[in-house]
């Protein structure tokens, strides 16, 4: 279902359901709420476009990709250089344990292909009539969302192969930003949010 808002006037698609694809946490206040659609500036639990340096002024609604952090290049798919991760790193080596599933299809057969996808982490085992191996591996885990949980905006982890996706609080994830401008970018939206969230329940305990 898509979710529709007014900014500056014009009707705009934000988002699907909980995905606000088309629009960037920090942009909440600018749009309106549409009757029977999702209104950000009051419902948590949505996940929020990245502020990705290459797309500042668009504007809610007014973005082309709804996964910016996937690119296309020269036929391949790849991480977006500013939402790569250290994939090495002991929070995303230890927390996404549960595999996912990819589909391939060998169109000349129709013949559909089922795999279990371990995030780039471990390699399938080998089994009767299947062999597995690396050819140039690259990484797996990219950053995605932010997810405002209503206490803490998270950071959202997506696996490129398959689309599964983990939520970070910051200090577990940060060590596994690459991008300085995009680790001080989140780090910022982060201790707004917390302070935000201070004012808020210290206003509403002195009421």
């Amino acid at each position: 279902m898509g979710e529709m808002a007014k900014y500056k006037g014009e009707a705009v698609k934000i988002g699907t359901c909980e995905m606000m694809y088309y629009l960037r946490y920090e942009d909440r206040n600018l749009v309106t709420a549409m009757p029977n659609n999702v209104d950000p500036m009051r419902e948590t639990g949505l996940f929020y476009r990245l502020p990705l340096p290459e797309e500042d002024g668009f504007g809610p609604g007014n973005y082309d990709d709804y996964q910016p952090f996937i690119d296309y290049e020269n036929g391949a798919y790849r991480i977006n250089s500013m939402c790569r991760l250290d994939n090495s790193h002991p929070a995303l080596v230890e927390g996404p344990d549960n595999p996912g599933m990819i589909q391939t299809t060998v169109q000349p057969l129709g013949m559909t292909i089922s795999l279990t996808c371990y995030h780039g982490l471990s390699l399938n085992e080998d089994s009767e009539g299947i062999r597995f191996s690396w050819n140039g591996k690259r990484d797996a885990l990219a950053l995605s969302y932010l997810k405002d949980t209503g206490t803490e905006l998270r950071i959202c982890v997506s696996c490129v192969g398959c689309g599964h996706m983990w939520s970070f609080g910051w200090n577990e994830i940060e060590g596994a930003i690459i991008n300085p401008i995009m680790k001080e970018r989140i780090q910022k939206l982060c201790s707004d949010y917390k302070a935000q969230r201070k004012v808020t329940t210290v206003t509403a305990e002195t009421v």
